[in-house]
């Protein structure tokens, strides 16, 4: 319930004081838009950069892969800052006509011309003091141009004429094309024109521009300019735009160019040092009669193996042969009846022999049948028995010595074949080192012959992978001021001061405004809460229920003393004495009205069925006095109505409140002070006030706009009349 009120009492509080929010919040949109009428509106434009990359598009072909030679992968970051260089921000301004800008100088406001100006000014000479200065200029009908320095020296001259300063000799000419195509266009005014030095142009532009990236992994870049004028914001960012993809291409052609060069040069050293390697390895081969010495050893190693088995055999051969020539040799008389191994001397001719050996012994058997031994037939069997027994033996003689002739022939034949392995490993050594150098200048030879011909197809490519995917236009709208927010955030503002201001207005006057305040500040019982009462049936109706109810609650016995009384005057007491007394004029009660004001006046109305005098006691300062008096009108009277003085304008206001029955304070919800319930309370247990009662006039009353505008229109009036 108490949140409930709080709120509305807030709600009612706004409601008053709507007319000064209105007025702060007219005056807050009128000073937006005087200063919206009279700012220089900010004008931005924007192009979008697509950077290279190598992952993905036409860098990603095969053709064009080696086109950056040597370049690593691009870094995002690295070109937001190049862009914002002032190397590259430089070479942008040579684009632009931006080192002299024109002003035209009006009464409050001074606007950039830049191309839309009528006068051209060209400056040579210019010491550096004159520089980034504004220097007034005027050009007059008759054509008459008058400079005017920063320092206050006047320089007159005519158009097209050069003017010689102090430091500077400066020609003004007019914009023939741009009057051309605009002949109505004004050309007599006042001009201001600024020759800017390099660095504080490139430390606007600069301040005036902003690059960022879509993301961080997106190789696009948003390149923004904001300026007064909406041609030049488009100008800048494309000339940004342009130098950087030309910066682009010659970067990389020079890199290229460099490349070429460099790679030409050590592609002819490694030329020289690649035929300097094939001398060495020509003639090692020839002092070392090389030819390969890979097959070379291995056919080496294959011969002396080939030598190594027929040495093997003729070395067995020759066993054999001994071991036969010694069994020979023991046996030579008894040659008949042994029987040698011939396993290791198989010739055809020894075979032979044997045979007829054998047959010849088997004849002499036959014939020791028939004859005897010394029978000349087996006399001539044994005479060639034995011829045979020694040519076999002269054989296997000779057949030794061949052997041990071909056996010490095959050891120095190999003796000599190994001998060619002598220092191998070392001219193997040598030969490695001599073709590992030739291998290596034939890479690097070949590698450098790759790369410079990338390079060369990198510097005949004058194309750059990057690419302006939008450019910038001329803005048609400027982008600061937003007037539309201004004026909405200026009446916003204008919105919440006013309502700070009533708050603390209200705050500051702190008034009775509700009866929760009469609740929370004070004990005292709050009587009747009496509305606006907007005509008199309203009203009259109002206190006869009111007087109704006193009576029903035994609050107004015969001769009861009512004293109305108020903290100021115009806090409602006196509206509240009179239309009690006409109430109980109208309920047939016997009642005087005493006027503690001074005046002295009959109540008289034909709506009263009574008249009842109307007596002035403000002199009636004698409490004994007050007594005796007020005695006789509650006996002559069923009420006694006293409408007291204010307590600001009288002391004498207390003597009538503590004579009377009943005391009502009358407090008004618009004029009464919160202060004012501690002071009547304050009073009340001071003096002991009987029957201390509130009554709240005009509760619940809040003005309109309109009631607020004709309240001021009286109380002004009210002032001049007096």
């Amino acid at each position: 319930m108490s949140s409930t009120g709080a709120t509305g009492n807030f709600i009612k509080t706004l409601y008053r004081g709507a007319p000064l929010v209105l007025v702060l919040m007219t005056a807050c949109v009128m000073a937006a838009k005087t200063y919206l009428k009279y700012a220089t509106p900010m004008y931005e434009s924007t192009t979008r950069i697509k950077l290279a990359d190598a992952r993905e598009g036409v860098p990603n072909a095969n053709l064009y892969k080696d086109f950056d030679v040597f370049a690593t992968s691009t870094k995002i970051g690295a070109e937001v800052e190049l862009l914002k260089s002032e190397v590259l921000i430089e070479k942008a301004l040579n684009l632009i006509p931006a080192d002299t800008v024109i002003y035209r100088v009006g009464e409050i406001h001074t606007k950039e011309l830049y191309k839309e100006s009528p006068i051209e000014v060209h400056a040579s000479m210019l010491g550096e003091k004159m520089l980034d200065k504004h220097i007034a200029l005027t050009l007059t009908q008759q054509r008459d141009v008058v400079i005017t320095t920063p320092d206050g020296d006047h320089y007159n001259g005519k158009i097209g004429t050069p003017i010689k300063g102090k430091n500077f000799v400066v020609t003004v000419a007019l914009n023939a094309q741009l009057l051309k195509e605009r002949p109505n266009m004004d050309v007599d005014d006042n001009y201001e024109f600024v020759i800017h030095s390099r660095r504080k142009l490139i430390a606007e532009i600069i301040a005036g521009l902003d690059v960022t990236s879509a993301d961080k992994d997106i190789p696009i870049l948003r390149v923004s300019y904001k300026c007064a004028d909406a041609k030049k914001s488009a100008d800048v960012v494309n000339a940004i735009a342009n130098v950087y993809i030309r910066d682009h291409v010659e970067e990389r052609t020079k890199s290229a160019d460099t490349t070429e060069q460099f790679l030409t040069e050590q592609l002819q050293d490694y030329g020289n040092r690649l035929n300097n390697s094939e001398d060495d390895i020509q003639q090692y081969r020839d002092r070392n009669n090389i030819v390969n010495i890979t097959q070379e050893t291995e056919t080496d190693l294959r011969k002396i193996a080939d030598l190594k088995k027929q040495l093997a055999s003729v070395q067995m051969n020759l066993i054999a042969i001994d071991t036969l020539s010694q069994y020979m040799r023991r046996n030579r008389g008894n040659f008949v009846n042994i029987a040698p191994n011939f396993e290791a001397f198989t010739d055809l001719l020894s075979t032979e022999i044997v045979k007829k050996v054998k047959l010849l012994q088997a004849e002499k058997r036959d014939l020791l049948l028939l004859y005897t031994p010394e029978n000349p037939k087996v006399a001539v069997v044994d005479k060639k028995i034995n011829d045979l027994a020694n040519y076999l033996e002269e054989s296997i003689g000779n057949t030794q010595t061949n052997l041990r002739i071909k056996y010490n022939d095959l050891k120095r034949t190999i003796a000599e074949a190994e001998q060619s392995f002598e220092g191998l490993p070392g001219k193997e050594k040598h030969m490695t080192v001599l073709e590992r150098n030739f291998g290596m200048n034939e890479q690097i030879y070949k590698f450098i012959r790759e790369k410079r011909t990338e390079a060369q197809i990198a510097k005949a490519a004058a194309i750059s992978f990057h690419r302006i995917i939008s450019r910038g236009e001329v803005p048609e709208s400027p982008v600061s001021p937003n007037s539309k927010l201004i004026v909405v955030f200026s009446g916003f503002l204008g919105l919440m001061f006013g309502v700070i201001l009533v708050i603390v207005i209200h705050s500051l006057k702190a008034r009775v405004d509700n009866e929760q305040n009469i609740y929370r500040n004070s004990d005292t019982p709050l009587e009747k809460s009496v509305p606006m009462l907007k005509n008199a049936k309203a009203s009259r109706e109002f206190f006869d229920k009111w007087l109704l109810e006193l009576e029903i609650r035994n609050k107004l016995p015969k001769g009861t003393t009512l004293c109305i009384t108020s903290m100021n005057d115009g806090d409602g007491k006196d509206f509240v004495a009179d239309a009690l007394m006409k109430a109980a004029a109208d309920a047939g009660k016997k009642a005087v009205m005493v006027l503690m004001d001074g005046k002295m006046e009959e109540f008289a109305n034909e709506d009263y069925e009574t008249t009842s005098p109307l007596i002035a006691s403000y002199r009636w300062q004698i409490p004994s006095e007050w007594d005796r008096i007020a005695a006789g009108w509650r006996a002559e009277y069923d009420l006694v109505i006293i409408r007291n003085f204010s307590l600001q304008r009288s002391n004498a206001s207390i003597l009538p409140m503590a004579k009377s029955n009943l005391n009502m304070m009358v407090l008004d919800t618009r004029r009464t002070a919160m202060a004012a319930i501690g002071e009547a309370d304050e009073m009340r247990d001071r003096l002991q006030l009987p029957g201390f009662q509130y009554v709240l006039n005009r509760a619940g009353y809040v003005p309109g706009p309109i009631d607020r505008v004709m309240i001021i229109i009286k109380k002004i009036r009210r002032a001049f009349s007096k």
